[in-house]
């Protein structure tokens, strides 16, 4: 995505949430605390994240445990780069390569809702400045956008074996 349509996005979803929630996110006095640990960020997040108290109108501080230090910006914005890692590495939802990922087929994660709780993070990294969730194909972000299936490139099938067969049998028609 472009600079110019990420910080466009980023000023539309600035706007949106100054309408949908009333106070200050950014409000130290308002965020709600989250402990994470770096070797299980998804699901130190995902425990924070689904926990009846949280509160998607309050922003977030982070801590790492084990680490000092006061969250100014700088360890919310690690936490997110960190979790965009690890949901792509490890979390189950995602599948293909660097910047072309698909959404698993993944009852367990559906039923848990993973994805939901995937959505709201993502959401609220936009909003805290983060990097949201970059990652997905042009054609997920299109079904996302427009609600039809649009399949561009060989690139958006996941599995690398499956692409290999398909382009030898396009190339010995």
């Amino acid at each position: 995505m472009s600079h110019i349509c990420r910080s466009h996005l980023q000023e539309e979803v600035n706007s949106l949430a100054t309408e949908l929630f009333a106070g200050d996110r950014m409000d130290p006095n308002n965020q709600q605390l989250v402990n994470i640990r770096r070797s299980r960020v998804w699901q130190d997040a995902c425990r924070a994240f689904s926990a009846s108290t949280f509160n998607v109108a309050h922003g977030i501080r982070v801590k790492f445990i084990g680490e000092s230090g006061v969250d100014g910006g700088g360890p919310r914005r690690e936490f997110y780069r960190l979790l965009v890692e690890t949901v792509c590495s490890t979390s189950g939802l995602l599948e293909g390569s660097d910047g072309n990922k698909i959404p698993l087929h993944n009852c367990t994660a559906l039923k848990a809702k993973k994805f939901f709780l995937l959505g709201v993070m993502a959401g609220m990294s936009m909003l805290d400045g983060g990097p949201g969730l970059p990652v997905f194909s042009a054609s997920v972000l299109h079904y996302i956008a427009t609600d039809s299936i649009l399949c561009r490139s060989m690139e958006d099938l996941p599995d690398p074996m499956v692409r290999h067969y398909l382009l030898v049998v396009g190339t010995n028609k």
